[in-house]
């Protein structure tokens, strides 16, 4: 079973951009308050994780339609992708959950 012929790239590339929005909020919301008591962090620091993420997101959404008229939309969703990738990563490092909460807003 493989990929059906008829399905368009940017369909895929929609639902994979979907997929990995939802990755940043389903996945880590519920395992929030596990990060706080590993970082022993306080209920103040666990919320910025969150809110920081939905405030870079809200913003990252004003600028990419503006980002893809002058370079294009394949390389605004492959550059949004690898940004998301790089800094997904990053927070896997993060020492301290203030540098998570920095890194998490990108």
């Amino acid at each position: 079973m493989g990929l059906r012929p008829d399905i368009h790239p940017a369909v895929l590339a929609t639902a994979l951009a979907t997929f990995v929005s939802f990755l940043g909020v389903g996945i880590v919301d519920p395992i929030l308050p596990s990060i706080a008591h590993e970082m022993g962090a306080s209920h103040f620091m666990v919320e910025l994780l969150f809110t920081s993420y939905l405030l870079v997101m809200g913003l990252a959404m004003l600028f990419s339609g503006a980002l893809a008229t002058r370079i294009g939309s394949k390389k605004t969703m492959l550059l949004g992708l690898a940004t998301v990738g790089v800094f997904a990563g990053a927070c896997a490092l993060a020492s301290s959950v203030e540098a998570l909460a920095v890194l998490r807003g990108f």
